[in-house]
């Protein structure tokens, strides 16, 4: 029998199915929010897993290197409130630069009402590089944010996060 532990560390040893992963786009996403038109009082519809009481919707999107208008087209679209996650996988676009384009787009994610928890790919600096960073405990793992910044993370490398009872 297949064993979602097993399905997990399966994924994260095999590293050509860890960066197809890495690459879900936005059309991914959009399917299944589609799903969420469908729910009501007692029922949510989360990543094709169906449950009761859910509490927030996780979407997971990748290397969007800085294009903002996907994820403010989605938040805005499907009404994503404070309990929603957004996890960009990889290449997000908020620490490319260093300079004021970085925090053009961080203004603008900030203002938005979902976490936006961002694994950084190849193309970004990391923030224990960046002195505006602190670290702060989220989801059973540690996370880098910038207090201008409060709904931005980014994972420390290594650590896993409880999300919906589902270890990432």
């Amino acid at each position: 029998a297949i064993k979602k532990e097993n399905i997990e560390k399966t994924i994260f040893e095999n590293s050509s199915i860890y960066a197809g992963l890495r690459h879900l786009k936005l059309h991914f996403i959009q399917i299944l929010l589609h799903f969420r038109k469908w729910q009501d009082n007692d029922t949510t519809i989360n990543y094709n897993i169906i449950r009761k009481g859910m509490t927030e919707m996780i979407y997971y999107t990748g290397d969007i290197h800085g294009s903002k208008f996907e994820v403010v087209r989605m938040a805005k679209r499907y009404n994503l409130t404070r309990d929603d996650i957004i996890v960009i996988l990889g290449d997000a676009g908020l620490n490319y630069c260093g300079d004021d384009r970085d925090n053009e787009l961080k203004e603008i994610f900030s203002r938005l009402k979902p976490v936006i928890f961002c694994i950084h790919g190849n193309h970004e600096m990391r923030p224990h590089t960046i002195s505006s960073y602190k670290t702060k405990e989220w989801h059973g793992g540690t996370v880098w944010y910038e207090e201008a910044y409060p709904n931005i993370l980014f994972a420390k490398d290594g650590d896993i996060y409880d999300m919906d009872g589902i270890k990432h």
